[in-house]
């Protein structure tokens, strides 16, 4: 099946090889000066190297192209080589490691002293975790929403979207849980469920619950009739998703495939770009909490062109929300976007900034597949469409770092198929991002993990 068409009318990139398989670790290194090594005490014996033993990592192991940090000892100092990048505040050490293919000759960390502790460079590997048809899990769908549930052994719960049959745009408000230890699908029953696709779901701290937010009703021909200032607070547990339709107050927005992002330091959820028929495509940016409603958000100038089915994330290390590609109107032309754009939420008001407006950045696209990995502070994204009419090959990936942000671009195994519409999802727990759904050349049913694991520092 071609790439979805939906509602909607290279960079040059270096490319790396994404592992097949999580095994056969390659063992680097990566320098590191410790500098003022000295007695352990009054009365101690002198013995530089015992001490520089004494207090280097035992162990380190980092994702290629993660992030590895760990407690600064007292006052030393480090550098890196191989390809890697060290930053040092006053009490902690970050290491940002190359991709494999980046290294620059061996990597080592080397204590100043004469000490080396070996890091191993762990490959982003492909694991298949499920595939199904339609008699024993959920239908093939897109633009629903999905989450993983962190309670027991853990699973992955879908909700609503739309299905592919009878026909393409058949909004659903369907909902199902794979169970991680069993790995099986079962429906999760529900009684007054909305049937709202293009809506956005973000966690309620501490609860096993999401905000729901957005969406649209259709018509016949799947025309949107309507982009409603929907919210809803969802319960769930191994078996029932429970609505609530919680009370709109204020200046609260429709957005059909907009965001929805918990805003941790302020205790609020953001509504971020979006569609709705009142407005249009806009990066209008809202406030929600339980007690006060919905607040507009103040921006600065310039701000994105309005967009919807873009790729998005909260970067809570640098205190910004980060928008990537979707589609975008402005001046009545439809086209595909492949900018990036960080919002800083420090700042008062909060202030847009292009990043790479040099244009180094990935394809253009909108509808992949995205979830942020938060240990290694990188935004993944798989897929999407450039032209509503192919698919994306291979995955990118935008590390983070304040000032030192960068898109990679990595080769996917032969094996896992190229798709638009599909969803991403972070899994803490086991440290890997799942990806599934979507469609392309066919209509896909299958859940894939890719590992992004590190072992830090003990």
């Amino acid at each position: 099946m071609a790439a979805s068409n939906d509602h909607s009318n290279k960079t040059s990139m270096g490319r790396h090889h994404a592992a097949p398989l999580p095994c056969d670790f390659v063992m680097l290194a990566l320098t590191l000066a410790l500098v003022g090594c000295s007695s352990s005490g009054p009365g101690s014996p002198s013995d530089p190297a015992a001490e520089c033993r004494a207090r280097a990592p035992a162990k380190l192991s980092v994702s290629e192209g993660g992030r590895l940090t760990f407690a600064r000892d007292g006052d030393l100092t480090y550098e890196a080589t191989g390809g890697a990048v060290v930053t040092v505040d006053a009490t902690t050490v970050t290491i940002r490691a190359p991709y494999l293919s980046a290294a620059d000759g061996e990597v080592a960390l080397r204590l100043g002293c004469g000490q080396t502790v070996p890091i191993a460079l762990r490959p982003l590997a492909w694991t298949s975790v499920a595939k199904w048809g339609d008699d024993v899990g959920p239908p093939g769908r897109e633009y629903g929403a999905w989450w993983t549930d962190p309670e027991g052994a853990g699973g992955l719960v879908v909700f609503g979207g739309f299905h592919y049959y009878p026909k393409q745009f058949t909004p659903a408000n369907d909902a199902w849980r794979f169970d991680f230890a069993k790995s099986t699908w079962s429906p999760l029953a529900g009684t007054g469920l909305p049937q709202l696709p293009g809506g956005r779901v973000a966690p309620i701290p501490g609860e096993r619950a999401m905000l729901f937010f957005g969406g649209a009703v259709t018509g016949e021909g799947a025309v949107i009739e309507d982009t409603p200032s929907s919210l809803y607070r969802l319960d769930y547990d191994e078996r029932s998703l429970t609505p609530t339709k919680l009370d709109v107050i204020g200046d609260a927005p429709g957005s059909y495939t907009g965001s929805l992002i918990y805003d941790s330091k302020r205790r609020r959820w953001l509504s971020v770009c979006g569609a709705n028929l009142a407005s249009g495509a806009n990066c209008s940016v809202h406030a929600y909490t339980a007690d006060g409603g919905f607040t507009p958000v103040a921006t600065s100038k310039p701000e994105p062109k309005g967009r919807w089915g873009f790729h998005y994330a909260y970067d809570e290390v640098a205190d910004r929300v980060i928008v990537f590609g979707g589609q975008t109107l402005k001046d009545g032309e439809l086209e595909i976007d492949g900018e990036t754009w960080a919002l800083d939420l420090a700042s008062e008001p909060a202030v847009w900034s292009r990043l790479f407006a040099n244009g180094a950045g990935p394809m253009k696209r909108r509808n992949g597949a995205y979830a942020l990995d938060p240990v290694g502070h990188r935004l993944f994204v798989w897929g999407g469409t450039p032209d509503g009419k192919s698919s994306i090959e291979n995955i990118q990936v935008l590390s983070l770092d304040r000032d030192a942000e960068a898109w990679t671009e990595l080769e996917v195994p032969s094996n896992v198929p190229a798709r638009t519409s599909a969803f991403g999802s972070y899994d803490a727990a086991r440290e890997r991002i799942l990806f599934g759904f979507g469609n392309d050349k066919a209509i896909y049913r299958d859940l894939w993990a890719l590992d992004v694991a590190n072992i830090n520092p003990r």
